[in-house]
C-alpha cells in the first residue's frame, strides 16, 4: 500500500490476512490476500473449561475452572465476477490493466495461502488477521466451507461464498499465560506429543514424576508407557 493510500480518508480499508510458514510470523516473511469484499459480520467466540466437583456431606458440588479454550473467529467472504455491486468499476479498471483475476483464480490463491499444508514444515499456515480496531488476530484455519452460487455458461463460478473459521494461535500471549498458571495447585491439561512420557510429564507440572499411578487412574490410563498422539490427559490440582 502507498503513502497516498494510507493518507487517504476515503479509502475502504480492505480485511487483510497474512499467511507465514513458522509460528514466529517474522516480518517480511509472510504472503498476504486483501478480500474482494469486506465481511458484513464477524463472530467471535470464547470458550472456558469447568469441572464438576462432586457433593460433599457438608454442602453441594460446586464447578470449578479448568482452563481456557483458545478462542475462534468466523466470517463469511464473498468472491463476485458479476459486476452488478459497488466495485464494478473496479474490476473493470482491472480487466483493462491485464490485472483481472477470475473467482476460480481468487479461491486457488486462498487455498493455497490460507488452506493448504506448506512444504517445508508439512503444517497448515500460520495467519495474521487485520481489519482496523476489530480484527488483530493471529490464528491458524479451523474451517472452510465454499459455496459456489452463481455460474457461466462454461460453469466457471462467478460467484462463491466463503464460510471460514479460525481458531486462536497466539504463540507471546499464550507463553505469558503458561508463566503465571504454572502451578501445581492449578488444573492443567496436555495434549500428548511425541515423546511424551507420563512420569515427565507429571515432573514438568508438579516438580515430582511420582504422581503419574494418580494421574494415570484419574484419566482411567491402563498402559501409561504407550500414551497416544494427541490424548489429552487431565492433570488434577494435588496437595503436598
Amino acid at each position: 500500500m502507498s503513502i497516498i493510500d494510507n493518507l487517504n480518508p476515503f479509502k475502504l480499508q480492505k480485511l487483510r490476512i497474512c499467511s507465514y510458514e513458522k509460528a514466529a510470523r517474522e516480518i517480511g516473511t509472510g504472503e498476504e490476500v486483501e478480500v474482494m469484499f469486506n465481511p458484513e459480520s464477524v463472530q467471535k467466540r470464547f470458550n472456558n473449561g469447568y469441572y464438576n466437583v462432586p457433593v460433599t456431606p457438608i454442602g453441594q458440588g460446586t464447578v470449578d475452572y479448568s482452563h481456557s479454550a483458545p478462542s475462534s473467529v468466523s466470517m463469511k467472504l464473498i468472491f463476485d465476477d458479476t459486476q452488478v455491486n459497488e466495485y464494478a468499476h473496479v474490476i473493470a479498471i482491472n480487466k483493462f490493466n491485464s490485472n483481472y483475476r477470475t473467482v476460480s483464480d481468487r479461491i486457488d490463491e486462498f487455498l493455497k495461502l490460507i488452506v493448504k499444508r506448506k512444504g517445508a514444515t508439512h503444517e497448515t499456515p500460520h495467519l495474521t488477521i487485520s481489519w482496523g480496531k476489530t480484527l488483530n488476530y493471529q490464528c491458524r484455519l479451523q474451517s472452510l466451507d465454499i459455496n459456489y452460487t452463481l455460474f457461466d455458461r462454461s460453469g466457471s463460478p462467478l460467484r462463491a461464498e466463503l464460510s471460514v473459521s479460525f481458531i486462536e494461535d497466539d504463540l507471546p500471549v499464550a507463553q505469558v499465560v503458561k508463566a503465571e498458571l504454572e502451578s501445581p495447585d492449578l488444573t492443567h491439561y496436555r495434549m500428548v506429543k511425541e515423546g511424551d512420557q507420563l512420569p515427565l510429564m507429571c515432573e514438568a507440572i508438579y516438580g515430582s514424576p511420582n504422581y503419574y499411578m494418580e494421574v494415570a487412574r484419574v484419566n482411567k490410563i491402563k498402559d501409561f508407557r504407550n500414551l497416544k498422539l494427541g490424548q489429552e490427559i487431565y492433570f488434577p490440582p494435588i496437595v503436598k
